[in-house]
């Protein structure tokens, strides 16, 4: 089935607002090089990136470390968030520099990957009082933790963005957050959609991701739901495959190569129209990270819709060369991806391949306010 009368479409800006490019401190898994190369392959110009590294981002210092060696390296536009821990209350009014520059403050409620991790009711309340930030509180909260964020989000009005809803209960707390008017936001991911619980025992250990693949009904909910459902993220949590086969696998796998391919596979399969698409893999998410610049906004990419094909098991871009999708037949080909009015990756190739490249072609494609963090292209 075709996805639209035109064969060649172009989407403006492409942003996933939920990505691990692991550094610092996990630089054999992913580092801004290879993190960037997979997104623009993947069509995506700007990631969003968490902080939960090692050592995590809960500080201007490591902050600003990670912000500065990613304008440096990367060849898409990469924004950081900061971490929230049980010490670092307030640090948006503390902090220009975090206040002007980070994406948003990561709350890590529920088990994740790395030590940042709070659920002391009193702190995370403290978290979301006193957060300034130009982007929003962003939480990794499942099912019970869910309504109380949004009971925060109301009391103090503050913007809660909810990552990787998962749970039947989740988006049925949001859904009447929403009709309420409550300043909710959330995101789903790929593999919460498609995956299911016969693919996890057939992937196993690969298929550790958290929050976990769940029931069917849960899946369900989010695809009945996606009208509720304000970004399409891949939560790109790239392991290197010994690391995903061992005793102690850890959670997640790739996904910014796979993004944009999931998402016209659920056109195709009308799950969804392509302008709704567009929506949450760009104007909802610049819109809820008041992405404004420049950079970001003149970016696009061009995709050829009649092209189809399974996705490959190996070769890709993300350093750590896997994918929990491999050979599912999707629909798509990423033709160019713009960053800001550069094109950085054209028919399988990359015109810029490397940051000195980068460096020597274009010059520097960005300049940064020191005190603000406003960039323009130059």
């Amino acid at each position: 089935m075709s996805l639209l009368l035109s064969k060649i479409i172009t989407i403006p800006s492409v942003v996933d607002c939920h990505v691990h490019l692991r550094i610092p401190g996990g630089e054999h898994k992913e580092d801004f090089l290879t993190g960037s190369r997979a997104a623009l392959a993947g069509g995506i110009s700007t990631v969003l990136a968490m902080p939960n590294t090692n050592p995590p981002l809960d500080c201007e210092e490591f902050f600003l470390y990670a912000h500065q060696k990613a304008l440096k390296e990367g060849l898409c536009t990469i924004k950081h968030f900061v971490g929230a821990t049980d010490s670092n209350t307030g640090i948006s009014r503390q902090s220009n520099r975090i206040a002007t520059q980070a994406a948003g403050l990561k709350l890590y409620i529920n088990e994740t990957f790395g030590s940042l991790r709070i659920n002391d009711e009193h702190c995370i309340r403290e978290h979301v009082r006193s957060w300034v930030g130009r982007g929003p509180v962003a939480a990794h909260a499942e099912q019970e933790w869910v309504p109380f964020l949004i009971s925060l989000a109301d009391q103090y009005k503050v913007h809660i963005h909810l990552c990787h809803i998962s749970h039947e209960s989740e988006i049925h707390a949001i859904r009447s957050a929403k009709e309420q008017g409550i300043s909710i936001t959330c995101e789903v991911c790929p593999h919460h959609l498609f995956l299911t619980e016969k693919d996890a025992e057939i992937l196993g250990s690969k298929a550790r991701v958290s929050p976990p693949i769940n029931q069917e009904k849960d899946r369900m909910a989010l695809w009945n739901n996606l009208a509720y459902i304000d970004c399409l993220a891949s939560d790109h949590a790239p392991h290197t495959l010994e690391e995903k086969m061992s005793d102690q696998s850890p959670p997640g796998f790739p996904g910014l190569e796979t993004l944009l391919p999931l998402g016209l596979l659920a056109v195709e399969q009308e799950k969804l129209s392509l302008e709704r698409l567009m929506h949450m893999v760009s104007v909802g998410p610049r819109t809820i990270f008041t992405l404004h610049d420049p950079i970001v906004q003149e970016s696009k990419t061009v995709i050829e819709l009649e092209e189809r094909g399974p996705l490959s098991a190996g070769g890709w871009n993300t350093k750590c060369d896997w994918s929990p999708f491999a050979d599912k037949v999707v629909p798509g080909k990423i033709l160019e991806t713009y960053v800001g009015s550069r094109c950085m990756y054209r028919d399988g190739k990359f015109l810029v391949s490397s940051t000195e490249e980068k460096s020597t072609t274009f010059g520097n494609m960005e300049e940064e306010d020191e005190h603000t963090g406003t960039k323009r292209i130059i």
